[in-house]
């Protein structure tokens, strides 16, 4: 079973083996959530009424891009190395612009997270149909 580059880094680091020459591998995913909430009570209501105010809204966060790419060298028939950068994910809600007064208080009003994983990894066919592999991951988050 022949599988990308990405795929190979990303999950079995043994796979490499099966790629040829020097690859270079972009991808990525495109998600749009549809985040909502209702604000009630002491949050919804700027004279600090606990009862009786809510409103629906609809975050203005709503496109995320996560990257992926993967970069395959055979060093020889035996000796494969790759490096891949994979976003897993990424996240946040944006509701700045529902504030109704100057002295309204929101406990979170924006959030962006981002989380991604980089994995150096080697393969070596140890014979046709037989291959190893390891790969370090390395995370790095923010948010």
């Amino acid at each position: 079973m022949k599988v990308g580059a990405n795929d190979a880094v990303f999950r079995n680091p043994a796979w490499m083996s099966a790629e040829e020459g020097f690859k270079v591998r972009f991808g990525g995913i495109l998600f749009m959530p549809d985040v909502k909430t209702k604000v009630q009570g002491l949050f919804a209501n700027p004279n600090f009424d606990f009862n009786g105010y809510s409103f629906n809204v609809k975050s203005d966060a709503d496109m995320f891009t996560i990257p992926e790419i993967a970069i395959v060298n055979k060093i020889n028939d035996s000796l494969t190395f790759g490096i891949g950068a994979f976003g897993v994910s990424g996240m946040g809600v944006d509701y700045r612009k529902y504030r109704i007064t100057a002295n309204q208080v929101y406990p979170i009003d924006y959030t962006n997270f981002q989380f991604m994983r980089i994995i150096p990894a080697i393969s070596y066919k140890v014979m046709p149909g037989l291959s190893v592999g390891v790969g370090i991951d390395l995370a790095w988050g923010f948010s």
